[in-house]
């Protein structure tokens, strides 16, 4: 409730409304130009919305020169009218009381307006403010005059307000637009922070769960240095076993035909070579991955590979791909680490 009034024929006693109300009624279109209207700045008397301060404007235009302005404007650009009404829901608008000739004395009279000069009514126009050469019957002229210069005063700082009064309005409406742009700029970046934080959570652990664990045993005994492997050297075939030695024609058929096979006798050492030459090299690459850094644990994996690719799979040292599977895995869990 308060203390504007929609004139309605069905519903005549309905009460008044409050000035918020009364703009979301205008803003859902229930009051146009045309309706009828009264409130505190029209006295309490009926008057179309288009004529009626605090309420054109909110409509798209002055109420005094009818120009288009903006709802939030405080002051007309042409006829330099307020525009903002008194939004005290408390307040009616009714004129001052004033004592009329007949029902006071006269000094009585004269006494209440001079009394209440200060506080009277805002004048409409120019013309409402009193002669100087007019004197109230009864009232001093010292009274007289402060009551004009009050009346004058009032005029001017309440229907034309200064440069300083406009300005700070201005001003105060671009800080509340600034202060709620990076209000909202603060949550969108709350928000973002915390969708940048669930999904590197969720990536630690996936790379976590996807990676074994390592196995201890092993890895001791892969840095410990591994044993050359030694193989016993085959028996020289002695002629007694050999049952074909009898027959010197077979024996002289059977050489030419396995001399371009190579004899086991002559593979092993090949082989044994190349053993020793990849556990030598296996043991430098573990013992780089234990300096647990991104570049040493890379000469590892890359010492690794290189064995694989170059070593025969007779030579090949036990659990070189175990070893490969464990520095790849540790290998991402460091670069994880650096990018966070």
């Amino acid at each position: 409730m308060g203390a504007w009034c929609v004139r309605d024929e069905h519903n005549p006693f309905k009460p008044g409304c409050s000035y918020e109300t009364l703009r979301r009624l205008v803003e859902r279109g229930k009051i146009n130009a045309e309706t009828i209207i009264r409130g505190p700045t029209t006295n309490q008397f009926w008057a179309f919305a288009r004529d009626i301060q605090g309420v054109a404007n909110l409509l798209g235009h002055c109420h005094n020169c009818h120009i288009e302005v903006r709802p939030d404007d405080y002051m007309c650009r042409a006829c330099a009218a307020i525009l903002s009404p008194n939004t005290d829901r408390q307040s009616l608008g009714l004129a001052p009381v004033r004592l009329l000739p007949g029902h006071a004395p006269p000094h009585v009279i004269a006494r209440a307006a001079a009394s209440q000069g200060a506080a009277s009514a805002q004048p409409t126009s120019p013309s409402a403010v009193v002669d100087p050469s007019v004197r109230r019957v009864g009232a001093p002229a010292s009274a007289t005059k402060s009551t004009i210069a009050g009346n004058a005063h009032t005029t001017t700082t309440s229907d034309q307000p200064t440069d300083s009064a406009i300005t700070a309005a201005a001003t105060t409406r671009r800080l509340r637009r600034q202060l709620a742009s990076v209000r909202a700029m603060i949550a969108l970046l709350i928000v973002a922070n915390f969708i940048l934080l669930a999904f590197l959570a969720a990536l630690v652990i996936q790379l976590r769960s996807s990676s074994p664990a390592p196995d201890t045993t092993q890895q001791e005994a892969s840095t410990s240095t591994p044993a050359i492997i030694e193989q016993p050297p085959p028996d020289d075939p002695s002629p007694a076993s050999n049952p074909a030695a009898d027959d010197p024609i077979d024996t002289v058929a059977d050489s030419s035909e396995s001399a371009p096979a190579q004899s086991p006798i002559d593979q092993a050492p090949i082989d044994q070579a190349a053993a020793n030459r990849a556990a030598a090299r296996m043991a430098e690459a573990l013992k780089l991955a234990d300096l647990d850094t991104i570049k040493d644990v890379e000469q590892a994996v890359a010492i690794l590979q290189g064995i694989a690719r170059e070593t025969p799979a007779s030579a090949m040292p036990p659990g070189l791909d175990e070893h490969l599977v464990r520095l790849n895995a540790r290998l991402d869990e460091l670069y994880l680490r650096q990018a966070m």
